[in-house]
């Protein structure tokens, strides 16, 4: 039996005036997509990271046209302060979004995804079918 039938991409398409790369899932072909979602990773992480988490092929079963990019430049951590008050004002600023929804994942830390993969992918897509 076919593990999951959807269509993959990755590539480094040309983007003024730098190359990007991407990962790309999708639903299986001639599926229309619900949505075009743009996965970002952070600061020590790559798109490869929703690759591994199978964050990309949930959300392409799911019926979305999931991209993750690699943000471009090298980071490095030496000198770097860290804000221990971001989680705090991002959470402030999201919400005021509308649609939003805040969910604790208990016992897990940041990044969340990474502790609790499964809960995380049921929480986004129960939010995806909420919309």
């Amino acid at each position: 039996m076919e593990r999951c039938a959807f269509k993959v991409n990755s590539t480094v398409p040309f983007v003024l005036p730098i190359s990007l790369f991407y990962r790309q899932f999708q639903p299986a072909e001639g599926a229309a997509s619900l949505a075009v979602l743009l996965l970002l990773h952070g600061i020590r992480f790559s798109s490869e990271t929703w690759l591994k988490l199978n964050t990309l092929e949930r959300l392409a079963e799911a019926g979305y046209r999931a991209v993750a990019i690699d943000l471009p430049g090298k980071i490095t951590y030496m000198g770097i302060l860290q804000d221990t008050q971001l989680g705090e004002v991002s959470l402030n600023n999201l919400k005021n979004l509308s649609n939003h929804k805040v969910v604790v994942l208990q016992g897990a830390g940041h990044p969340c995804y990474l502790d609790k993969p499964g809960e995380w992918h049921s929480a986004v897509l129960q939010f995806l079918q909420s919309l």
